[in-house]
């Protein structure tokens, strides 16, 4: 089950654990009110095609492959490739 992130309009911010299904019903655990669902940067992901071909230049294998979204905070720029 996918792990949520909710705010309260009292200031409280929690994580819960939720099914799909559920994931708009959650109320704050310090004051019991109805909780709203905030977007949440663990929820981008990126779509990649992962290719894997033989030495004469077949393709072999093919398969879409999803993964977090990076942090580009923390990339390299192509003008300073080694530098940090």
């Amino acid at each position: 089950m996918p792990l949520y992130e909710y705010e309260c309009e009292c200031g409280q911010k929690f994580e819960e654990i939720r099914q799909m299904r559920d994931r708009y019903n959650a109320n704050c655990p310090m004051c019991k009110k109805a909780a709203r669902l905030q977007p949440s940067p663990s929820t981008l992901r990126v779509a990649e095609t992962f290719r894997v071909v033989d030495g004469k230049g077949n393709l072999v294998q093919e398969r879409q492959v999803v993964n977090n979204m990076p942090d580009w905070r923390y990339t390299l720029r192509e003008d300073n490739l080694g530098e940090v």
